[in-house]
């Protein structure tokens, strides 16, 4: 059991780090646009 939480955390923490890096990229690309604009 304790090591199925773990996976799922392990998981979550991985598609955590996959968002808040796509995240930042948006904001840094929506940055980019308004600065061209």
């Amino acid at each position: 059991m304790k090591a199925r939480i773990y996976n799922i955390n392990k998981r979550l923490h991985h598609c955590t780090c996959l968002l808040s890096r796509h995240f930042s990229d948006a904001v840094e690309f929506i940055g980019l646009i308004h600065h061209g604009k």
